[in-house]
């Protein structure tokens, strides 16, 4: 509460009160015969003006059975916290409530249960492009599993042999050594035969 220049309390030895909080500092150093001149069986001046000025009639009357600093300072703090507490509740109550939103309300198992189904749509999707991507690869790679690759010639001078014979030197390739070594093994199946029809005969 703003108190007006001539509502202040001036005390005997000239100092100025503003507030309930300077009365209160002003105590603890206030002489004793300046509170006596205030405050007597007369009269309480510290109680009337809490009653007429800071207007709070029920720690002015407190205040007007005190009769020592000590216990009027504890009276004026014991005011001025109720007065913080009172200006913090009309401080809360003036705050506007928010207001309430149109946002539909879906229970919370309802919602859990609709984002995996969300999820395992969002998944099977995914799922089957992967699949259709891998069919699509094999059916390109399918011809090439299919076609018979030829055979490739330990060197350049060998050529595969396309002749296969139970009999005679097995030689898979169709070179100038095998073809000597056949002929040298012809020649000995000949001599054994001609030796063999000689004893025969």
């Amino acid at each position: 509460m703003e108190i007006k220049p001539e509502n202040y309390f001036f005390l005997k030895d000239g100092t100025v009160i503003k507030s309930l909080f300077e009365l209160s500092k002003a105590l603890d150093k206030m002489p004793e015969d300046v509170f006596r001149y205030h405050v007597n069986v007369q009269k309480n001046d510290f109680s009337n003006w809490v009653r007429d000025i800071i207007m709070d009639k029920e720690l002015a009357e407190k205040m007007r059975s005190a009769t020592g600093k000590a216990q009027i300072q504890k009276l004026i703090g014991e005011g001025i916290q109720k007065k913080v507490v009172e200006e913090m509740n009309k401080r809360k109550t003036n705050i506007q409530k928010p207001k309430a939103t149109a946002k539909k309300i879906i229970p919370r198992q309802k919602q859990v249960e609709e984002d995996a189904k969300k999820q395992n749509e969002t998944r099977g999707t995914v799922g089957q492009q992967d699949i259709n991507k891998a069919k699509d690869e094999f059916k390109k790679r399918l011809p090439e599993l299919f076609v018979k690759k030829e055979a490739k010639p330990a060197h350049k001078y060998q050529e595969i042999n396309p002749y296969k014979t139970n009999y005679g030197i097995k030689c898979p390739y169709k070179t100038i050594h095998c073809g000597i070594l056949e002929f040298a093994f012809g020649i000995v199946v000949g001599l054994l035969a001609a030796f063999v029809l000689m004893a025969i005969l």
